[in-house]
């Protein structure tokens, strides 16, 4: 019993970092889209991780994970704002 509950946490963790790191780049995507400019949405996700790097963000493995997940993701995300100026 112990097993699964430790499975469950663990994919729940992963898919709960997963959501809030596609929401999270939507949100900047959408915010910096207002202002003309989505493609800095990708900077602003590099902003945050290098602050948690530096450890001023709080110590958590979910908020560790999201930004791991938003890190990847943005790189398509830069490309897609430039894409969208042009």
């Amino acid at each position: 019993m112990q097993l699964i509950l430790i499975a469950a946490g663990a994919i729940g963790l992963i898919v709960g970092s997963l959501a809030a790191a596609a929401l999270f780049c939507w949100l900047l995507w959408y915010v910096f889209r207002l202002a003309l400019h989505p493609e800095w949405g990708a900077p602003a996700i590099l902003i945050l991780l290098v602050l948690g790097l530096v450890g001023k963000l709080p110590k958590s493995q979910f908020l560790d994970m999201t930004l791991t997940f938003a890190v990847v993701a943005a790189v398509p995300l830069w490309f897609a704002g430039r894409a969208w100026r042009r």
